[in-house]
């Protein structure tokens, strides 16, 4: 092969590799309102825990729950607001979502009507007061959230100004994932005299879904979800 075909060669190669880019990003937990992917890597998770919960107490007492944990949320921002005169309709003022609220995930109430539902399959009656209840059962969690990570080999979509197009990001190789997790523990406490019946081993569960694609267009999941969509 003539020299000039090695140099040509070199040439484009050389300008092709920089652009193949590889990365992968940490585990990092979602910023978004939770996809329905999430919420059934979390709702499986803590299924699949509750079926080796057990209480050493009769049925015949009725029991009181009480959840604790650090619940997530999300901070949702402020929709932009217009505001006019009632003079001047066509004049209006924009106030820019410079503000926000911490909206509640609602995961511990979650949890504790599963954890009931599930006692209530079991036999147990779940009172809603206090008072008219011989047990108190404290679930305390530890975790309860989703997380996820991305592996990217290929070319990132790329957009300059010296040429009038834009090229899409070609995917060579590519793993989204996603792990939901969930890690509690049960206590039971004699409500009369505050004495520690029973504790729990700790119980957890892991649940997984992996979207990959390789070479553009080949996509195929691996999941342990039932019926994931």
């Amino acid at each position: 092969m003539p020299l000039v075909h090695y140099r040509t060669l070199a040439i484009i190669w050389a300008s092709i590799v920089p652009l193949l880019a590889s990365c992968t990003l940490p585990r990092e937990i979602t910023k978004t309102p939770r996809s329905a992917i999430e919420q059934l890597l979390l709702t499986q998770a803590l299924n699949r825990s509750l079926l080796d919960l057990r209480l050493p107490v009769s049925s015949s007492e009725p029991l009181y729950m009480k959840v604790s944990g650090l619940q997530l949320g999300y901070m949702s921002p402020l929709l932009p607001l217009a505001s006019g005169s009632s003079s001047t309709a066509s004049t209006s003022t924009i106030t820019p979502p410079t503000e926000g609220y911490f909206s509640p995930a609602g995961d511990l109430a979650f949890i504790s009507d599963a954890v009931a539902s599930h006692l209530g399959v079991l036999g147990y009656r779940v009172s809603r007061r206090e008072d008219e209840a011989a047990y108190l059962v404290r679930v305390v969690v530890q975790s309860f959230g989703t997380i996820q990570a991305t592996s990217f080999f290929g070319m990132p979509p790329i957009q300059s100004v010296l040429i009038p197009f834009s090229l899409p990001q070609l995917t060579i190789y590519q793993n989204l994932s996603q792990d939901g997790y969930v890690k509690y523990g049960v206590e039971v406490v004699e409500r009369a005299t505050g004495r520690l019946v029973y504790t729990t081993p700790w119980h957890s569960h892991r649940t997984y879904h992996d979207q990959y694609t390789i070479l553009f267009f080949f996509t195929f999941r691996m999941t342990d979800l039932d019926e994931a969509p």
